[in-house]
């Protein structure tokens, strides 16, 4: 079939390319978009005055506190009940800080005040009933945090002194409480600039290179606004970059409540056409998978030598390079399973769209055009509208022997390939 190429604005201009070349070039070499994870909250110390010792202990350890305490001789206070904290309640501070309990004790006789006490063995008990254990042998503690996947949190892992060692009243215990070990980090390998020939304008690059800059606001503000570039998009691939916007901002700009607008969209698509949207999607599918294995996990990049390139195909080469009408032409080259079309651009001006198939890695189509039309170039397109850079192949009159079979085509036919719009 012959058909005259429509001119498209969206394809490359000689001033777009250099601009295009500038910038994506520059992206080509930063390879990847670096995310910071936020920083962990603050911890709120809760008001634990007036509670038992071991209740208040429980709690603080809960949060992922450690605790330091002194006895302090009173007989208007039951015994092991929390006098007073430092720091106070209220205060914010960070995972793992001490907070010191001053805790109440019976008034001892001065004969029973050098009385030697034996440390019980509290390894096992939940931390409350250790320290309701020591405390009730007038016996201070200080708790340090051990992570553990082994047993309970707020379990006794360790204590020193031993258990049966003798010591001196109000002589302090180390309890190692078992906490939960930390989440493994949820590393995300991100996704690599689009190469030079990457066409300008059209709304899939727009989202694409927004996704590159870590903008991912600026993206999901263009999805949902009206008369913005992004709303070219059609309703799946808005969609896309819609989830893709949301789960951004879940993994790496604090707002995690995005989470659930990711897992709608990810579980309403299927793999889309299209080099750069089947990079974005993948991505969005990385995303949304790690969350689900590991929503506590924090997000990080990858190393950026494991950056993902979209699969956009390129043409290497042509089997053969010249021939009659009729030819089996050979396309070698990569991601040749995204490409969608196969043009074929004729000197005068029309443009062929023969049927490709695929064999191996390769492409095989039927070259169309009459004996003697020379030079022709033959493109692939992908989705999105991409269309990489052809080759050249010469149709010689099959009545008029070719001077070298198989070697490039003939220099001075047709000149920009894909011609310029």
């Amino acid at each position: 079939m012959m058909r005259r190429r429509q001119s498209s604005p969206d394809l490359l201009t000689p001033r777009n390319l250099v601009a295009a070349v500038a910038i994506l070039a520059l992206l080509f070499i930063a390879g990847f978009v670096v995310f910071r994870p936020t920083p962990a909250e603050e911890i709120e110390v809760p008001n634990v005055v007036g509670l038992g010792a071991g209740e208040a202990t429980a709690q603080l350890v809960d949060l992922g506190l450690q605790v330091d305490t002194e006895h302090v001789e009173r007989a208007d206070q039951a015994p092991g009940t929390v006098l007073g904290q430092e720091p106070p309640a209220g205060t914010a501070v960070d995972v793992a800080s001490r907070v010191l309990l001053q805790i109440a004790r019976e008034a001892t006789a001065s004969a029973s005040d050098s009385a030697e006490v034996m440390v019980p063995d509290v390894v096992g008990m939940q931390v409350e009933a250790a320290v309701e254990a020591l405390d009730g042998l007038g016996l201070a503690y200080v708790t340090e945090r051990i992570a553990r996947d082994d047993v309970a949190p707020g379990t006794v892992v360790g204590q020193d002194p031993e258990a049966d060692t003798t010591v001196g009243p109000g002589s302090s215990v180390r309890l190692e409480v078992a906490d939960e070990p930390a989440p493994a980090a949820n590393v995300i390998a991100w996704i690599l600039a689009l190469p030079p020939d990457a066409p300008p304008g059209p709304p899939e690059f727009q989202g694409y290179q927004h996704l590159l800059d870590g903008t991912c606001q600026l993206l999901a503000d263009g999805v949902a606004t009206e008369d913005h570039d992004l709303q070219g998009l059609d309703e799946e691939t808005g969609g896309l970059y819609g989830g893709l916007a949301a789960a951004c901002l879940a993994a790496f700009h604090g707002q995690p409540d995005r989470w659930a607008d990711a897992d709608a969209v990810f579980d309403g698509l299927g793999p889309p056409d299209g080099c750069v949207n089947v990079a974005a999607y993948d991505l969005l599918r990385r995303l949304v998978e790690a969350h689900r294995s590991n929503p506590a996990g924090e997000f990080s990049e990858a190393d950026p030598s494991v950056a993902h390139a979209p699969p956009c195909p390129t043409i290497s080469a042509l089997e053969p390079t010249q021939g009659p009408p009729g030819t089996q032409v050979r396309i070698l080259g990569t991601n040749l399973d995204q490409v969608l079309k196969i043009f074929v651009y004729f000197e005068n001006g029309g443009v062929d769209d023969p049927t490709a198939q695929p064999d191996g890695d390769s492409l095989i189509f039927t070259m169309g055009g009459s004996p003697g039309d020379g030079q022709v170039c033959v493109a692939i397109v992908a989705g999105d509208q991409w269309e990489a850079a052809g080759h050249l192949f010469d149709i010689v009159d099959p009545l008029i022997p070719a001077s070298q079979p198989g070697t490039s085509a003939l220099p001075g036919g047709i000149g920009e390939c894909p011609p310029e719009s």
